[in-house]
């Protein structure tokens, strides 16, 4: 007889896109997104571009823009020509600029709607692509940030000794080693991009904000008793330094309000610091997003659009940007309320690589523009062969106010007609100021000597005026006689080290 065993029961293994998906960190797109596709040559001359039917355009280095879905129940393609998008993407990759959000051009400040529903979280973490970068850069830079930020926050909760006597008296680097830490901001999540809302979406949106009031009440509550921990440890501080100076009158954000007890929402939203709203949304997005039983994806979208990939610094832009042919266009308006309305000296607009930057007069060359609007002349040949100019943009002036609408039906995209860069240009004038013109780091740039400044030339002009004085006094030569026409050794001898030393000495001037 053959004794019967249980069999261990075998778990099946879960399917191999579910392992993947478990396993990997993956991006997705909306279906709905506009998109440009490319055909190789050979495929171009038969239209034929990945579709179930061939196209009609049979052009080389030709785009479209194809909406989503690709086929229509009718059984026609629907696309459009994108070459225009294409190419200014080339093209701003020429420039080697990398763009930014803010919109501090003539002085302002001010935060588009792009950048407000940004957050920081993907502005602060972006790789650096360029040889001239920061120590830090790398690929392991979110984790090395989250790192020190967690070190800081365990370091500011240890007590410190609030004797200051021994600060600075521990030698050479190490003055400031018992200094109190800096205080980091909070980490800033995303917030809900309400601009890129249907209007259902954003009324579904508003009921749940109604339905989060009374956390809000509770986050406001919690906040307003840290303030208040913060300020008592800030006057206790003001006490053992013996100061005098009170630290209520520096008090702000909530616990501005004359209240004993936790500010109503009206009072906190007549403070000047009244963005706590935001930063409980945040606070609640995250949550949102850390939820293992949430379906929430996290939106990770790109600081500038997708408009260039490379994150160039500016070291970088400055010394391998390349020149590009622009024309000097007319002055630029100043129209009420306008950035350009609150400039002192008077700026040219420019057309440069599909934009139109403006060049201030230090940048412009002396360049003629080509139509001048103060007269009744128009443009003529000669302002046209005079506005031409090779131009670069300026390293950090180019920023991004407004991004394009590439999710939607085809009547809602608009492209490139949709963004908005404004830029600053300069007219390339040469190297003619630059001491050292090679490039950082080649043999050149290291074994090029120091340029001469005006201490080592009068020390060089009173070595030559020292050895003229000593060759007068000494008579060794009358004029016209070299040191070499006497008939002495000894005294040949003696001339020939007085010149030797002061050539040294010379030679040693320049070299420091």
């Amino acid at each position: 007889m053959t004794a019967a065993r249980a069999v261990k029961k075998v778990t099946p293994p879960s399917s191999p896109f579910a392992e993947l998906l478990r396993r990997s960190r993956f991006a997705t797109f909306d279906p709905s997104i506009r998109q440009s596709y490319y055909t190789p040559p050979d495929h171009a001359s038969r239209g034929d571009w990945g579709l179930k039917r061939p196209l009609s355009l049979r052009r080389r280095n030709a785009f479209i823009s194809i909406p989503a879905p690709f086929d229509s129940r009718a059984q026609y393609i629907e696309w459009s020509n994108a070459e225009n998008e294409v190419r200014f993407i080339r093209r701003f990759e020429e420039m080697q600029v990398s763009p930014t959000l803010k919109m501090d051009a003539m002085g302002s400040m001010a935060k588009s709607n792009w950048e407000q529903t940004l957050g920081t979280k993907n502005s602060s973490k972006w790789v650096m692509d360029s040889e001239f970068a920061f120590h830090e850069e790398g690929v392991e830079v979110e984790e090395m940030a989250e790192e020190r930020r967690l070190r800081t926050e365990e370091a500011q909760n240890e007590k410190f000794d609030e004797n200051l006597t021994g600060l600075g008296r521990e030698g050479p680097g190490r003055y400031g080693s018992r200094r109190r830490l800096v205080e980091e901001s909070a980490k800033v999540n995303l917030t809900p991009n309400i601009y890129a809302m249907s209007p259902k979406e954003f009324d579904r949106y508003v009921r749940k904000l109604r339905e989060l009031r009374p956390k809000f009440n509770e986050y406001i509550r919690q906040a307003w008793e840290e303030e208040k921990v913060r300020a008592e440890e800030r006057e206790q501080r003001t006490q053992s330094q013996s100061t005098g100076q009170s630290s209520t009158a520096r008090n702000g954000g909530l616990l501005a309000i004359d209240s004993e007890r936790s500010p109503d929402l009206l009072s906190v939203a007549q403070t000047r610091q009244h963005r706590h709203h935001v930063r409980f949304l945040e606070q609640h997005t995250a949550s949102t997003f850390a939820d293992p039983n949430s379906t929430a994806i996290e939106q990770r979208p790109h600081q500038v659009a997708g408009l260039l990939y490379a994150r160039l610094s500016p070291l970088h832009s400055q010394l391998h940007a390349q020149t590009q042919p622009g024309i000097v266009l007319q002055a630029a308006r100043k129209n009420e309320g306008s950035i350009l309305s609150r400039a002192q000296e008077d700026v040219y607009t420019a057309s440069l690589g599909g934009m139109t930057p403006i060049i201030r007069k230090e940048h412009w060359a002396s360049k003629r523009p080509l139509l001048d609007i103060s007269s009744k002349q128009g443009v003529t040949r000669d302002n046209l062969t005079s506005s031409i100019a090779n131009m670069r943009l300026k390293p950090g002036s180019v920023v991004l106010t407004k991004v394009p609408r590439t999710v939607g039906v085809p009547e809602e995209t608009g492209g490139l007609k949709d963004a908005s860069i404004s830029a600053e240009a300069m007219i390339e004038t040469g190297n003619f100021g630059i001491d050292n013109p090679y490039m950082p780091g080649s043999i050149l740039y290291s074994g090029l000597e120091a340029p001469l400044t005006k201490q080592m030339m009068s020390s060089v002009q009173q070595e030559r005026d020292g050895l003229n004085v000593e060759m007068k006094k000494s008579k060794q030569f009358s004029y016209g006689q070299s040191p070499q026409t006497t008939n002495d050794p000894r005294r040949l001898a003696e001339k020939n080290k007085v010149v030797l030393n002061t050539l040294d000495n010379i030679l040693k001037t320049i070299k420091r």
